[in-house]
């Protein structure tokens, strides 16, 4: 092989290993925007059940505060 030729080929070599890296960092980034996204739903989606727990807490701790002090 005449050095030209060897240098097409290491040429060519590097340019298919810079796309797969380029693939691959594409993947990684179209993974994590997606986890980003369904992690803030369901996170969102937690919060709110959360709150809502959090005002029947409050609701039944104002019942039986009342109840305890018209029996006491």
């Amino acid at each position: 092989m005449s050095a030209q030729a060897t240098f097409v080929q290491r040429d060519w070599e590097n340019r298919e290993l810079v796309e797969e890296i380029s693939s691959a960092v594409k993947r990684i980034a179209s993974f994590l925007t997606t986890f980003d996204s369904s992690t803030r739903y369901r996170l969102a989606a937690l919060n709110e059940k959360l709150s809502q727990l959090e005002r029947q807490v409050d609701y039944l701790d104002a019942r039986v505060v009342n109840v305890d002090a018209a029996n006491s």
